[in-house]
């Protein structure tokens, strides 16, 4: 099967196939495909038989085959059963694809598990694509390696000609303002009508993408503490015009007014930068003073590390003296899975990106979708009673 970097999807080792047996078939029949287990033409097993073969439940496996149908693999049949179809390339020949994305930062975890699902289900599905890491004047472009180059922003337009659909790995800042050549890239595409999805947009951009709805995972988060009998809940990121914060700052207000509790600006606090350094200085303002909150909410599990941090040096226990809740579940820097957090399911957010790309490669009437992804919730010990 394709080797993403991370086998898990969370920190207690819970294995894709326990996490999302679904998925976990779906891929598991690919690579059967692929590797002529189940030979074109040929028929697979009855579904009862395939579960129990794969030790899925049913529901999980009629998910899979549901997918594997669509992007064409297998067709079904009452009566007949489910035969494979091909295992060739599921896209018109002479079809590459552009995979565009901003340069990888060291310890991006976000972003290098979001490639990961891009790059193994273009694989899986047997795409033809070309990775891109875009670039600037102020900085260097070096070799990527095979099927991967870099592009500098004011040259986007020239890969037009080149290619004829485009997956972008998040839209980073060429894209936030009118006149940047981002900008002016995507409003191309769209007067073209070529096919395009952006994986996990954080942004307000109307295009078709993958995303999560921040908004409610910061009301969650604030229900989830509050549930605990905490009143005084803070609220840690990072400016509100900068990527999804206004999305997280508006959840935890809208969530504190479900909950029927006051919202003390004093206990809203952002960080100049999404960096550890600038987290663990700004939360000092929430936790010297003497009034300080018993529940401290983090846009990222990255803020929230340097917030237990902190509260750890100053003699106080995480999860008894004050309660930390983040979010993402891939940016915490600790070796112990401790922070109650919500699991960011980037890799799920890259691979359904494919799909829905494919779909409109094949159907460019399609209407423009956004596809919002569940975070659920993952208790540890860094939420405790009041």
């Amino acid at each position: 099967m394709c080797d993403l970097d991370k086998k898990t999807i969370y920190e207690e080792k819970v294995s894709l196939k326990e996490a999302n047996p679904s998925l976990w078939a779906e891929k598991y029949i690919i690579e059967c495909i692929i590797q002529d287990v189940f030979e074109e033409n040929s028929f697979l097993p009855p579904q009862r038989q395939l579960a129990e073969t794969l030790d899925v439940p049913r529901w999980a496996l009629r998910l899979a085959l549901k997918r594997l149908s669509k992007v064409g693999f297998i067709e079904s049949s009452r009566g007949r059963g489910t035969r494979v179809v091909t295992k060739n390339k599921l896209v018109e020949s002479g079809t590459t694809i552009a995979v565009i994305r901003m340069p990888l930062r060291a310890g991006n975890m976000e972003a290098q598990h979001i490639r990961d699902g891009i790059l193994c289900r273009m694989q899986q599905l047997r795409c033809d694509f070309v990775e891109i890491s875009l670039h600037d004047k102020s900085q260097s472009s070096s070799p990527l390696g095979e099927n991967s180059r870099t592009v500098n922003v004011d040259s986007l337009s020239s890969l037009l000609d080149e290619f004829s659909a485009f997956i972008f790995l998040e839209l980073g800042s060429y894209f936030h303002k009118p006149e940047q050549p981002g900008a002016t890239f995507i409003n191309e595409l769209v007067a073209r009508k070529l096919p395009f999805v952006v994986a996990n947009l954080e942004e307000k951009h109307d295009v078709s993408s993958t995303c999560i709805d921040h908004a409610d995972v910061t009301v969650r988060a604030v229900k989830t503490v509050a549930g605990f009998g905490h009143e005084r809940i803070a609220y840690l990121g990072t400016a509100p015009n900068v990527y999804f914060y206004d999305k997280s700052l508006q959840g935890y207000r809208d969530g504190m007014h479900m909950m029927n509790l006051p919202v003390d600006e004093s206990l809203v606090v952002f960080c100049e930068d999404t960096t550890a350094i600038d987290a663990y200085l700004s939360c000092k303002k929430l936790i010297d003073r003497e009034d300080y909150p018993t529940a401290i909410i983090a846009a990222r599990d990255l803020l929230a590390n340097s917030v237990c941090s902190y509260i750890t040096e100053r003699g106080m226990k995480v999860g008894r003296d004050i309660s930390v809740i983040g979010f993402d579940d891939v940016s915490w820097e600790g070796t112990e899975p401790f922070l109650t957090t919500f699991h960011e399911p980037c890799t799920e957010l890259g691979s359904l990106a494919v799909d829905m790309l494919l779909d409109r490669i094949r159907d460019k009437t399609l209407p423009i979708e956004k596809k919002v992804l569940d975070a659920p919730l993952i208790l540890r010990r860094s939420v405790g009673p009041l």
